[in-house]
């Protein structure tokens, strides 16, 4: 079998393979650097879990902008981020959908710093609460480059 050799001959290189990562038999489906890829139905999304945790950093800043009026800049960049790195599946929509967002990141003094969300962002918050779910899949295609 080709992967025995290749796993072999890295031992022997001294290189000594992740075993938690290396997959030695082939598969169907498979998640690689944060994404599910699916052979079966040709998809790409997001796992569950990624998806999961964006969804309550959004709940979050809702419920501290309701609460205290304010949110803290560090959590709207982890907000930011975690959306933004979705966007191999979400497309340029997660950059679209962050701008007012991102906005008082640049222009933020700290991490620690705390701002009040305007209605625009707001709306985007609300945005991805509905639709975070919704957008998590995509057709993956080779794509053939014509000279």
């Amino acid at each position: 079998m080709i992967a025995t050799q290749i796993k072999q001959d890295l031992l022997n290189s001294g290189l000594i393979p992740n075993a938690t990562k290396s997959v030695w038999v082939p598969v169907q489906e498979l998640e690689f650097l944060g994404v599910l890829l699916n052979a079966c139905t040709g998809l790409i999304s997001i796992p569950d879990r990624r998806i999961l945790k964006a969804q309550e950093t959004v709940k979050s800043l809702f419920t501290s902008s309701s609460d205290h009026n304010r949110v803290q800049v560090r959590k709207v960049a982890s907000c930011v981020g975690q959306i933004i790195s979705m966007s191999v599946v979400i497309g340029n929509v997660s950059q679209i959908m962050t701008n007012y967002l991102s906005a008082y990141i640049v222009n933020a003094r700290s991490w620690e710093s705390y701002i009040k969300l305007s209605p625009q962002s707001v709306e985007q918050l609300s945005f991805w609460n509905n639709n975070l779910q919704n957008r998590n899949d995509k057709e993956f295609t080779l794509s053939q480059k014509y000279s």
